[in-house]
């Protein structure tokens, strides 16, 4: 990725567009339903090895000590939840992976971490070229063939490459090319392993529904990736739990003594009251005139799952 001029501003480098470029929207039930199985069939290929599990801990730990500043106000912030939900839909439209989709969010959480999202507040294109840096940089690190920058379209803007290759290295720079990324999904199998009355194979295609039912109102830098697969797995094994069973069963799971209870109950407090209100909305809009389920789009939630890449976008051992 070369560098480009840095004498231009960037706002030189965008152009506002009359009309939307869009990106095409794709629901085919039939590939969302083979991509979640995939997705669960590499989960569950995972051996439940303790020292794998003591490995990613161990990164955790570490990234945790390098990036910690966010505050709870920034996850509702409709900046951050207008970005994630483009990443959501562009990595539908290009099929790309689930695990693209977290760590791109992941990327912008952790840019946030380190600089005030007020900072943007009356930039909004500058959150939007964010946004697509961070997709970029993930499906890069992810996919094993991402498209272009400047194949990344949004909705009333266009970004020249170099504009976008000029936040990617605003980004890398911010991160300190720190760009291999812990996510939830590696655990899954693990703590669902551990859970018996519907095994993993019940509980990792619901826990997966759930992480991404929140990702959009909970910042990913709040919670350790072991903690949201904990929660994850807790409300995928039942939704009413009360504050006491929570840390009841995380103390049986296999690293209890990494995971601190009091977050696990606060990361599942948002992962259920999400998960409900996103099937409200969906029973709301599908409750309204002229409306049809071929005709909505795809949201994430457990009601509607969002896209998966096809297995040749696979890339590395999960992380």
């Amino acid at each position: 990725m070369a560098e480009s001029n840095d004498s231009a501003p960037p706002s030189a480098l965008i152009g506002e567009e009359d009309g939307p470029p869009g990106l095409d929207d794709e629901d085919d039930d039939g590939v969302l339903q083979h991509d979640m199985a995939a997705l669960c069939n590499e989960i569950l290929a995972l051996e439940a090895d303790g020292e794998y599990v003591e490995w990613l801990l161990s990164r955790e730990k570490e990234r945790e000590s390098r990036t910690r500043d966010s505050s709870p106000e920034s996850s509702r912030d409709p900046a951050r939840s207008g970005a994630i939900r483009w990443i959501l839909e562009a990595q539908r439209c290009f099929r790309f992976g689930l695990r693209t989709a977290y760590t791109a969010v992941a990327y912008f959480d952790r840019f946030f971490a380190h600089k005030t999202i007020d900072a943007m507040k009356d930039k909004t294109w500058a959150v939007k070229l964010l946004s697509v840096a961070c997709l970029s940089l993930a499906a890069k690190m992810e996919e094993h063939g991402a498209p272009a920058v400047s194949e990344f379209r949004v909705k009333g803007y266009r970004f020249s490459s170099e504009a976008a290759q000029r936040m990617e290295l605003f980004v890398l720079s911010t991160l300190e090319w720190r760009m291999l990324t812990v996510t939830p999904f590696p655990y899954l199998n693990v703590f669902a392993s551990e859970f018996d009355e519907l095994g993993p194979k019940g509980l990792i295609p619901k826990a997966i529904d759930f992480i991404f039912a929140a990702i959009e109102v909970m910042n990913l830098v709040d919670f350790q990736p072991s903690t949201i697969a904990a929660a994850a797995v807790l409300a995928a094994w039942d939704g009413r739990l009360t504050k006491k069973l929570v840390e009841s069963k995380t103390s049986l799971l296999s690293c209890r003594g990494s995971l601190d209870a009091e977050h696990v109950f606060s990361c599942y407090s948002v992962i259920v009251r999400q998960s409900h209100e996103e099937k409200a909305r969906a029973a709301r809009f599908l409750a309204s005139s002229d409306t049809s389920p071929a005709n909505c789009e795809s949201t994430t939630g457990t009601g509607c799952t969002v896209s998966l890449a096809t297995t040749s976008n696979k890339r590395r051992r999960l992380q």
